[in-house]
């Protein structure tokens, strides 16, 4: 989400799927936090926010990045302390031949039954130990 995005506009948008959190980016594509349903609700019903306030208002700062590569135990550890983890990667944009920036992009969100699912898959094929 673009920071100034209307709050109430982020729950339509999100209401059309399972999605109960979205990343909230500056301008220039920084990851600013993380709005989430429940804060988002929370605010709405105790008069806290308006539907009309950006969804920078409704922030959630509390987050950890992981890359792709990162190893399971990584992600397990994140999730004992954090709801959700940001999955990032680099993107490097060229503005010219000689000059480039480079910048972290979210490409995913992974929660608590994001591994449990994960986990219960890989069960299933085989890979894990059975009980």
């Amino acid at each position: 989400l673009k920071a100034r995005f209307p709050a109430a506009r982020e729950r339509r948008e999100s209401g059309k799927s399972t999605v109960d959190q979205l990343p909230v980016v500056d301008p220039k594509g920084t990851i600013m936090g993380m709005v989430t349903e429940g804060n988002l609700m929370a605010k709405l019903v105790a008069n806290r926010v308006l539907p009309s306030d950006p969804v920078t208002s409704t922030i959630y700062h509390q987050f950890q990045e992981l890359t792709p590569e990162a190893p399971l135990s990584e992600l397990e550890r994140i999730l004992r302390f954090d709801h959700f983890a940001l999955v990032v990667s680099s993107q490097r944009t060229y503005t010219s031949a000689s000059c480039s920036t480079e910048r972290k992009v979210v490409i995913g969100i992974v929660t608590h039954i994001d591994l449990l699912n994960f986990l219960v898959a890989y069960q299933k094929q085989g890979n894990g130990h059975s009980t």
